[in-house]
C-alpha cells in the first residue's frame, strides 16, 4: 500500500453530541469510624460523590486514559471505595474527596474488576475478564497477590465472597456453571459442583457474615427463586432451605446495583441519566432530591439509518437513547431513553427498512421494535406504542446485522447468541404478519454466528460469520466463512472460507455482478465470485484501521468502507481503491451516505463527511 498524504477540514463537520448523557455503573456507600457517609455512584470516566446530609455533590474524575465502564463498586469496613475502569484498579477515598491508589496488575486483561470482596484482615479480592485470575490488593503496603487462574474455560466472575474461615467462594460461568472455593494461606482450590451446565454460580456475603449461593440456569444474571440455596463455610457446601436465606449487602439489579445502605435514607433512585439522586428518610418518609452536576462526553452512538422519511437513526450505549437528525435542516432531536421498550444499557445493533416500516434489533437479549412511518411515534401509550417490541430471542442475543429481503415482505437479522451458548441464530422477520422464523445455527453452519448480509439477485442469501463467542462460550469453530442460502428452501447450498484464519467477517455486500465484497474483523478486503468459490481481489487495509461496525456503504458503482481512521472509496467495477484519511479522530460506527455526504459516529459525535469537495487528499493504494 503507498503512501497518502492526511486530509483534515474540508468536508468534514462535527454534528455534535446526540445523547449527552451517562449511565449510572453501580454505587456503594461509604462509612468511616467518625460515623460519616458518602454515597459514591462510578461512570465512565468519573465518580459522583454524595453527601446525603448536606445535600451536596461533587465530581472526580479519572485520570487522562482511564475511560473504560467500571462494572462493580464495593466498600470496605475503612470506608474506602474500590472500583476498576478496563485494566485500571481504582482506589477512592470519598472523605478527602481523592484517589488514593490506581494501578495496572494485569495490563493484558480487559477488566481487573469483575467482581469485589473483603477478606478477613482488610485484603481485597477481585477477580479479572476474561482469563478469571483470582487478585488479592492489600492496601497496607498498596500491592497486589495473583492466586492464579480459577477456570481455564470459563471467562466470567459476576460475584465473591469470603468467610469467617478466610475462605473465598467465586461464582462463575455462562457455559458451565461453578462455585469455586479457594483458601489462600493454604493455596487449597476446589469446585464446589460435581455437575456443570449452562448459567452462572451465585455467592453473597449475608449481613449476618455467612456466605450464601446458588445455582443459577440459564441466562439469568441474579438469584431465582425457584433454585436452590446452599450455605458455604470452610470450603464445604450445605443445602439450606431458602426461608434461612440472609440477604446481600447489595441491593438494585444490574447498574443500579449498590453496596451496602445508608443509615437514614432509602435510595429510592441512582439514575445519572437525571442528573439527581431520590432519597427517602426513613424516619419521617419524605423524599428530596439532590442535584448531581456533572460534565461527561456523552453516551457513544452505535449505528446509523436512514429511516423511509429520509431522517437518520440510531441509538447511544450505555444508556440507550433513540434519536433522530435530519440531514436537510441540520436539526437533531433526542428521544431519550423512554422512546424504546426494555432498552435499559444496550443499543440498536442493526436496523432494515420495507416500505414504511422500519425495523431495529437490540443488544441485550434480541429484541426486535418495528418502527410504524405510517403513523407518529408514540411513546406512552401500550395500545398505539410505536415503536413497539415485537418479539425477542436469545439466539440473537447481540445483534450484528439486518437486510430488506425484495420480496417487500421479510427482513433477516443475525448476530450472536447468549451468555455462554456458541453460534447465532438467523431470525427472517415477517413485516406484515410481525412473526419472526428463527433458524439455529446447526441449519447454516454449526457454531457459527451470521454477523453480516447480502442477498443476490435471484434473492439467495449470503452469509458472513464470526466463530467469536462474546458471550463466554468456547469456540468450536475454525474461522470465519461465506455461505450461500436458497431463499424458498432456507437451506444452506455452499460454504467458503473466503480469508483463512479470519475469526469474523464483519461486512459484506453484493454487486451487479454477484460478486461478493466483504471484511474481515482484522481489516482483509476480499471480492470473491457469484459463486462465493474463488477469490478475486484480497487487500490487507489494516494499517488504516479496522472496520467499524456497519462498514460498508453502497452507492451503484462506488462502495465506501468505513474503518477506524479512513474511510476508503472502491470502483467495485475496475477494482481502484483510493483512500481519505478523515482526521486524527477514530470512527467506531457506520454509516448512512444522503446526497453524497457520509455520515458515521466518533464516540458520542456523529459526523458527517461531504464527497467530492475540493481539497481532499486522495491517494491509490
Amino acid at each position: 500500500m503507498g503512501y497518502f498524504k492526511s486530509w483534515e477540514g474540508n468536508g468534514m463537520k462535527d454534528l455534535g453530541i446526540m445523547a449527552n448523557v451517562t449511565e449510572t455503573r453501580t454505587a456503594a456507600v461509604c462509612k468511616n469510624n467518625a460515623g460519616r457517609e458518602k454515597l459514591v455512584i462510578a461512570a465512565k470516566g468519573f465518580l459522583a460523590v454524595v453527601d446525603p446530609e448536606n445535600d451536596s455533590s461533587s465530581q472526580v474524575r479519572f485520570p487522562s486514559g482511564i475511560n473504560e465502564y467500571p462494572y462493580i463498586c464495593f466498600a470496605d469496613s475503612n470506608g474506602y471505595f474500590y472500583t476498576g475502569s478496563g485494566n485500571a484498579f481504582i482506589v477512592f477515598d470519598p472523605f478527602e474527596n481523592v484517589i488514593i491508589d490506581i494501578q495496572l496488575p494485569l495490563p493484558q486483561e480487559e477488566a481487573v474488576v469483575f467482581a469485589l470482596a473483603e477478606g478477613r484482615n482488610g485484603e481485597i479480592f477481585t477477580c479479572t475478564y476474561p482469563s478469571l485470575f483470582l487478585l488479592e490488593y492489600r492496601p497496607n503496603t498498596q500491592s497486589f497477590h495473583n492466586h492464579g487462574k480459577l477456570d481455564e474455560t470459563e471467562k466470567y466472575a459476576g460475584t465473591i465472597a469470603v468467610d469467617d474461615l478466610g475462605w473465598v467462594y467465586i461464582g462463575i460461568g455462562t457455559e458451565n456453571n461453578d462455585i469455586k472455593a479457594y483458601h489462600p494461606p493454604s493455596k487449597k482450590k476446589k469446585s464446589l459442583l460435581q455437575e456443570r451446565g449452562r448459567g452462572t454460580g451465585y455467592v453473597h456475603l449475608g449481613k449476618d457474615g455467612n456466605v450464601y449461593a446458588q445455582i443459577i440456569s440459564g441466562n439469568l444474571r441474579k438469584p431465582s427463586p425457584h433454585e436452590q440455596w446452599f450455605q458455604l463455610k470452610g470450603g464445604q457446601l450445605y443445602s439450606i432451605d431458602k426461608k434461612v436465606v440472609v440477604p446481600s449487602h447489595y441491593s438494585g439489579e444490574g447498574f443500579q446495583v449498590c453496596h451496602q445502605a445508608l443509615s437514614n435514607f432509602e435510595i429510592s433512585s441512582l439514575d445519572l441519566t437525571t442528573k439527581e439522586v431520590l432519597l427517602c428518610c426513613k424516619k419521617t418518609n419524605l423524599k428530596k432530591n439532590i442535584p448531581i452536576d456533572y460534565d461527561s462526553e456523552g453516551a457513544q452512538l452505535s449505528i446509523l439509518t436512514q429511516g423511509p422519511n429520509g431522517l437518520l437513526y440510531g441509538t447511544s450505549m450505555h444508556p440507550l437513547h433513540f434519536y433522530q437528525y435530519d440531514p436537510s435542516k441540520d436539526e437533531k432531536e433526542n428521544f431519550g431513553s423512554v422512546a424504546i421498550q426494555e432498552g435499559g444499557g444496550g443499543n440498536i445493533g442493526a436496523f432494515a427498512t420495507q416500505n414504511r416500516t422500519m425495523i431495529g434489533a437490540a443488544y441485550a437479549g434480541g429484541k426486535v421494535h418495528k418502527f410504524d412511518f405510517t403513523e407518529p411515534f408514540e411513546f406512552y401509550s401500550d395500545k398505539k406504542r410505536n415503536p413497539q417490541l415485537v418479539c425477542s430471542h436469545e439466539s440473537i442475543h447481540r445483534p450484528r446485522t439486518a437486510i430488506s429481503h425484495p420480496d417487500q415482505e421479510h427482513i433477516v437479522i443475525g448476530g450472536y447468541p447468549g451468555y455462554g451458548m456458541v453460534g447465532g441464530g438467523l431470525g427472517i422477520f415477517n413485516t406484515r404478519m410481525n412473526k419472526m422464523t428463527l433458524i439455529s445455527h446447526e441449519r447454516t453452519l454449526p457454531y457459527h454466528s451470521t454477523i453480516s448480509l447480502a442477498v443476490k439477485k435471484n434473492g439467495d442469501l449470503i452469509g458472513g460469520t464470526s466463530i467469536l463467542t462474546p458471550g463466554g462460550g468456547t469456540r468450536r469453530a475454525i474461522e470465519a466463512k461465506l455461505y450461500v442460502m436458497d431463499w424458498s428452501s432456507r437451506q444452506v447450498l455452499k460454504e467458503e472460507v473466503p480469508v483463512k484464519g479470519a475469526e469474523a467477517i464483519v461486512d459484506i455486500t453484493v454487486d451487479q455482478y454477484n460478486r461478493i465484497h466483504g471484511i474481515t474483523s482484522d481489516g482483509i478486503y476480499f471480492v470473491n465470485d457469484s459463486n462465493i468459490e474463488n477469490a478475486l481481489v484480497t487487500e490487507d487495509l489494516s494499517n488504516l484501521g479496522l472496520p467499524v461496525r456497519k462498514s460498508f456503504i453502497d452507492n451503484e458503482n462506488t462502495l465506501y468502507c468505513l474503518l477506524t481512521h479512513a474511510i476508503i472509496r472502491i470502483n467495485k467495477l475496475s477494482g481502484d481503491i483510493r483512500v481519505i484519511h478523515p482526521t486524527e479522530h477514530t470512527i467506531t460506527s457506520g454509516g448512512v451516505l444522503v446526497n453524497m455526504k457520509l455520515y458515521f459516529t466518533v464516540g458520542s459525535h456523529l459526523f458527517s463527511f461531504q464527497l467530492n469537495k475540493g481539497g481532499a487528499e486522495e491517494s491509490e493504494l
